[in-house]
């Protein structure tokens, strides 16, 4: 009679019964400013102020002082950025576990001055409005870059979403690319991981895949469709439907520009319309230089 040797396996689960992933090496490659901002919406706070004649001098001329002092609007904003940095930090542990990921890189964006604005179109972006951002976000990616000097950065030339992806093109085997939004997720052949959660609506963290054909098109498919909230005005009636319809049988890259050139051209549009429209939703435009940095290849047909 032979002996039955049982074997076990060590099995991580957490909080919420999701088994969790073995550690696999690699780095998660985050595009942060979703972390950042939802912590901000999360923790800050503004109070409307007494009218002044509540205050004595001192205690107004120190509301005054305040960086959350909103003259305008007579509001008092408040955010604990120490408190904001553990929030932070705990959405990153918990993308690391599901991931399984060892480390992590955080990208965040600072500003309007990438090349989509100064070398493409000034208007990129332009139906944003500053002001619906929540207080102290750019203060807590400044405190998140503080922090971890050698693992986050604030980038100033390009968007945070620009850069995760093209150093996950460029090391792909090295990163796990982390992200919200679907032209980062979907911008890759291979799998992709969404951090986006929500108690309320039931949706929880997940893996996107895509095939070689869905990244190929989805550039061009995107400049069909533009992209309302960049601001990047496609082709009128045509929605993502229509445009995977018009390029269903290109099979190259070519091909895939050939039919986007004619449909532009159908709705009035010329070429220059669409290859700005295509440098505004390409985010594979940063190429490494001899120097081992990025720079701005802006895109050719």
């Amino acid at each position: 009679m032979s002996e039955i040797e049982d074997e076990f396996v060590d099995i991580n689960i957490d909080a919420t019964g999701e088994v969790l992933p073995l550690k696999n090496g690699k780095i998660a490659l985050i595009d942060a400013d979703t972390i950042t901002f939802a912590t901000c919406s999360v923790l800050s706070s503004t109070e409307e102020l007494l009218p002044r004649s509540m205050y004595s001098d001192g205690e107004w001329e120190q509301i005054e002082q305040d960086p959350g002092f909103n003259k305008e609007n007579h509001t008092l904003s408040f955010l604990d950025m120490e408190e904001a940095i553990i929030h932070s930090e705990e959405k990153i542990d918990f993308i690391l576990e599901r991931t399984g990921c060892i480390d992590f890189e955080l990208h965040f964006t600072r500003g309007r001055k990438s090349f989509p604005y100064t070398l493409v179109d000034p208007n990129y972006k332009g139906n944003r409005d500053d002001k619906l951002a929540p207080y102290g976000l750019g203060d807590l990616k400044n405190a998140m870059v503080d922090k971890y000097p050698d693992k986050a950065f604030n980038n100033t030339e390009w968007e945070a979403d620009h850069i995760v992806v093209c150093k996950k093109r460029d090391n792909y085997d090295k990163y796990v690319l982390c992200a919200v939004d679907k032209d980062v997720l979907k911008a890759l052949p291979g799998k992709m991981f969404n951090y986006y959660q929500s108690t309320l609506y039931k949706i929880d963290m997940k893996w996107i895949e895509n095939t070689e054909e869905e990244a190929m098109k989805r550039y061009y498919v995107q400049t069909l469709t533009g992209d309302t909230g960049d601001n990047v005005i496609g082709l009128r009636g045509i929605g993502p439907k229509k445009a995977e319809k018009a390029l269903a049988k290109c099979t190259t890259p070519e091909e895939c520009w050939d039919v986007v050139v004619t449909m532009y051209e159908r709705h009035d549009r010329g070429m220059v319309d669409a290859i700005s429209n295509f440098r505004l939703v390409d985010m594979r435009q940063l190429e490494l230089n001899d120097k081992g940095e990025y720079e701005v290849k802006l895109w050719r047909p």
